[in-house]
């Protein structure tokens, strides 16, 4: 769902589904090695480690790598839960040559509802304030904007950590949809009262507080951008023959941030307007390994 790659990732967060030209002009992949560079980044998430190659990608490959890594993951019993979605404004797009937003999938072992504690790992590179929904019905790639707001069945607020399983900073779009989209956890808050409230919700001005530092502001997208977002990704579910179903959980895009994790653990609290606050503690004395990994 940073800056230049890892520990630095662009804005909102280092992720893409489209490009001019995912940087070089590579030859495909034949699907054996597709299948062994993810098996490289499971045992990277497993043992909690780094994979010691940035492949070279086509961004169609990409996306087969993360889809035959959510196939592993799965065999193991992390329950795919839904997307999350980055890139989604020209400006977070620009450093990585995309044309369009991107997406990384969301597992049930990353997911934790607030308060929440984490441990710190090295893949962790920032962590993005988002509007996180659920689907009540399934969102179609002919839907209107309004057609998608009557099919939020929840809506709350979210904070998105990102990380990298490479071992090398890289700028290559299909290296990042290989890497999940370097989706890395996902911590939920309780949720809004009202679907209708959400406009005037997402006006009110954010508030991150950790444990030496307060940053405030206005937030930097609307109801309309989170809408737009959740109908790209039913539109390019669509494409590829997929379908966007009802009950999935989406992370919108990023209404704050990228900012860095702390470094050396610590407790952050995230406020915005009505929103129920999001809490989560990263936590050092875990040994290192990123949720969806060992234990």
């Amino acid at each position: 769902m940073f800056g230049d790659d890892a520990p630095e990732v662009p804005e909102n967060d280092a992720t893409t589904a489209g490009s001019t030209s995912d940087r070089a002009p590579h030859r495909p992949c034949s699907r054996l090695r597709l299948a062994s560079i993810a098996a490289k980044l499971d045992q990277a998430l497993i043992d909690g480690v780094a994979a010691p190659e940035v492949p070279e990608l086509t961004l169609a490959d990409g996306y087969t790598v993360q889809d035959h890594w959510a196939r592993l993951r799965e065999g193991r019993g992390d329950e795919r839960v839904g997307f999350k979605i980055g890139l989604t404004t020209p400006e977070a797009r620009r450093p990585w040559g995309a044309v369009v937003p991107g997406r990384g999938i969301l597992f049930s072992s990353v997911v934790k509802s607030s308060p929440a504690v984490i441990p710190t790992a090295p893949c962790f590179t920032g962590f993005e304030l988002e509007l996180a929904v659920r689907l009540s019905a399934e969102v179609r790639a002919t839907d209107s904007r309004e057609s998608v707001r009557s099919k939020l069945g929840w809506a709350g607020l979210g904070i998105e950590v990102i990380g990298t399983r490479w071992s090398v900073p890289t700028r290559s779009l299909g290296a990042w949809a290989a890497d999940n989209g370097m989706a890395a956890a996902a911590v939920l808050g309780a949720g809004c009262n009202s679907i209708a409230l959400l406009s005037e919700l997402l006006e009110a001005d954010f508030a991150l507080e950790t444990d030496a530092t307060t940053r405030a502001g206005a937030a930097s997208r609307t109801l309309n951008d989170a809408l737009d977002s959740v109908l790209w990704l039913a539109q390019d579910r669509e494409a590829k023959g997929g379908r966007l179903e009802a009950g999935s959980l989406i992370l919108t895009g990023s209404i704050v941030g990228p900012v860095p994790t702390p470094e050396h653990g610590g407790r952050l609290v995230a406020r915005l307007g009505g929103f129920e606050p999001v809490e989560v503690r990263f936590d050092p004395s875990d040994g290192g390994a990123a949720p969806g990994g060992r234990g």
